[in-house]
C-alpha cells in the first residue's frame, strides 16, 4: 500500500494506529466478557464472576486485557507527540502488548485458547511480535532519517 503512495509516511500513520489498535483490543475484550468467552481459571478470589455456562466463578480475563489495552492506548495516544523517532509508538505497542497479554494468559481457563506445549496460542504469537518490537525499536531508534520534527511553537505576538 505504502509503496504505491510513496508521499504517504509510513511509520507516522502506524504510530497514529497504534493506539486505535489498542482501544479496538479494549473494545473487543469488553464483547468477550459480556458473550463470557475467553475466560479465566476458576478462583475463589473475590475478583471472580460466575457465567451462566460454568459452575464456579472464574478470573475475569477478559476485563484484565480490557483494562491493559485501553491503559497502554491512553499511554501510546500520550506518547504520540513525545516521541523521538517515527515507529517508536508502534513499535512499543509491539514491546508491551504481547508481554502484558502473556501474563493474562497464565489466568486463562477455557479450553478455546488453545495451546503449544505449556504455552498458550496467544503466549506463543507474543514472542515474535516482542522480537519484532525490540528490532524496531533498535533499528529505528538509530537511525537519523527516523527523527520526528519538533512541532513550531506558537508564536507569542500572534493572536
Amino acid at each position: 500500500y505504502f509503496k504505491r503512495r510513496p508521499h504517504l509516511d509510513a511509520w507516522q500513520i502506524s504510530d497514529a494506529f497504534a493506539p486505535a489498535i489498542m482501544v479496538g483490543a479494549c473494545v473487543g475484550r469488553m464483547g468477550c466478557f459480556m458473550a463470557g468467552c475467553c475466560h479465566g481459571a476458576p478462583t475463589e478470589s473475590a475478583v471472580g464472576i460466575l457465567f451462566h455456562r460454568l459452575t464456579s466463578p472464574v478470573h475475569p480475563t477478559q476485563l484484565y486485557d480490557s483494562f491493559i489495552a485501553g491503559v497502554l492506548g491512553a499511554g501510546l495516544l500520550w506518547r504520540f507527540h513525545r516521541r523521538r523517532f517515527k515507529g517508536e509508538n508502534i513499535a512499543l505497542l509491539l514491546i508491551f502488548y504481547p508481554v502484558l497479554r502473556a501474563t493474562t494468559e497464565a489466568f486463562r481457563g477455557d479450553a478455546e485458547r488453545g495451546s503449544f506445549g505449556p504455552l498458550s496460542t496467544s503466549q506463543m504469537l507474543s514472542i515474535p511480535l516482542l522480537l519484532i518490537g525490540i528490532y524496531l525499536y533498535a533499528t529505528r531508534a538509530n537511525k537519523p532519517s527516523a527523527a520526528v520534527q519538533a512541532r513550531p511553537s506558537p508564536d507569542p505576538s500572534t493572536p
